[in-house]
């Protein structure tokens, strides 16, 4: 594992004590948390047995997605309490890659049950995301010197490592691609349902994930990286997905009415 190396303010950043880094941990434990009830809500609606299996995955998705920001709360957290070790901050940017891993493989062998009708391409596919694995934990220690951060809104590692712009680039590109090509496969789906709640339900969960996708991509595209709220850019989206994910697997019965549907008609997806 790459050294760490000394703790540094970055532009913008606060002390210890600043409100703005508690406000931004407690805005992160709330799109975790957020995410947490959204993928409840996909797990626990009533499915048949058969598709049981399937929707777990995209529960699991969601799931990922919110242990993501679990473990960035957590070290923004330990920091407020006073641990700025940096090797503990270091372990806990080391087990990003495993939720990201985990979510990608669900969201994509999900997808591929919902064309297909099975889940036999979970090893495949599977072995795939232990070859993405295997580049994040590469890209982790070929990296560093990491300098723990502590921003205006969150605390997080840096690499000051002067070739670390491609890997990192290469490996958000690796991120990014088969999520905004999953969620354009899944928004296609809507070609292929006739049962409009069936519809409603894959437009929700395409548009979740699509702005988050469109945001981040923005902001990245934008060069905002390395700009004190974009932290803030980046999280914000988790809570309207949530809020999607949610209208879509358990609408409110006004909404159903609203747009002339039928509460319960059976699922897909």
């Amino acid at each position: 594992m790459a050294p760490c190396g000394p703790l540094r303010q970055a532009d913008g950043g606060s002390s210890l004590s600043s409100a703005t880094l508690i406000i931004g941990w407690g805005f992160t434990v709330t799109v975790a948390a957020a995410l947490l009830y959204a993928a409840r809500t996909v797990w626990r609606r009533p499915t048949s047995k058969a598709l049981r299996a399937a929707r777990a995955r995209l529960a699991l998705w969601w799931a990922g997605a919110a242990t993501l920001f679990l473990l960035n709360a957590t070290s923004t957290g330990l920091y407020l309490l006073g641990v700025d070790t940096p090797g503990v901050h270091r372990t806990l940017h080391a087990l990003l890659p495993i939720p990201i891993t985990v979510a990608l493989w669900a969201l994509a062998t999900h997808l591929i049950f919902l064309y297909t009708g099975h889940l036999r391409a979970s090893a495949p596919v599977g072995v795939l995301a232990f070859l993405l694995y295997g580049f994040a934990v590469y890209h982790e220690l070929a990296l560093g010197p990491w300098n723990l951060e502590v921003g205006a809104w969150e605390v997080h590692l840096v690499d000051t490592s002067p070739d670390g712009a491609a890997l990192h680039a290469a490996y958000a590109l690796l991120v990014l691609i088969p999520i905004f090509a999953s969620t354009v496969a899944y928004a296609a789906l809507v070609f292929r349902l006739r049962d409009p709640t069936q519809r409603f339900r894959v437009l929700l969960v395409s548009a979740a994930c699509l702005q988050w996708v469109l945001v981040i991509g923005a902001g990245i595209a934008l060069g905002a990286v390395d700009a004190p709220w974009f932290p803030l850019l980046y999280q914000a989206p988790g809570i309207v997905a949530a809020l999607l994910v949610v209208l879509a697997y358990s609408p409110p019965a006004f909404l159903l009415r609203a747009l002339g549907l039928v509460h319960g008609t059976r699922s897909t997806g």
